[in-house]
């Protein structure tokens, strides 16, 4: 997960060398790559801790894939909001914020 930590680093300095160029291969890797690592990392560490996959890590990490595959013709700043999005919406999920609130009709 530290590999891939660093390589969104990596990926956001390159972003702010050059938003608006395209980007290039290894903008695509450490900006895509980055998360993507730390996510399959991730995922095995729970695997190993509680015997269950996150369908929501492997939904992002598949999304993260398809940016990946068009992310050499975008700016790099819309790679990297892109891949933004979809570690955000991750994010929310985890949280909660997409589950429907509960109804009780005990009062």
């Amino acid at each position: 997960m530290g590999v891939g930590a660093v390589a969104t680093v990596v990926g956001a300095a390159l972003v702010v060398a050059e938003p608006f160029g395209s980007g290039g291969a290894a903008t695509v890797i450490t900006v895509v790559g980055g998360p993507v690592v730390f996510l399959v990392g991730n995922s095995i560490a729970v695997r190993a801790e509680t015997g269950r996959v996150s369908r929501s890590r492997i939904a992002a990490i598949i999304g993260l894939a398809v940016v990946a595959l068009i992310g050499s013709v975008l700016p790099a700043l819309v790679l990297a909001a892109l891949a933004f999005a979809i570690l955000l919406l991750l994010a929310l999920g985890a949280s909660g914020w997409f589950k429907p609130p509960s109804m009780s009709v005990e009062d």
